[in-house]
């Protein structure tokens, strides 16, 4: 039983892990948009 729980925990911390990672992947993708739109807008001025 308890190497099931110690199999759980480091699958709960992978899935933390994972998502935090996406979160903040998704939030760079969306920086980097945000600064080509402001060269964009830049360049059109």
């Amino acid at each position: 039983m308890i190497f099931v729980a110690i199999i759980v925990i480091l699958l709960f911390l992978a899935a933390l892990v994972g998502a935090s990672y996406a979160i903040g992947y998704a939030d760079g993708q969306m920086d980097a948009e945000e600064a080509a739109d402001k060269k964009k807008e830049g360049r059109l001025r």
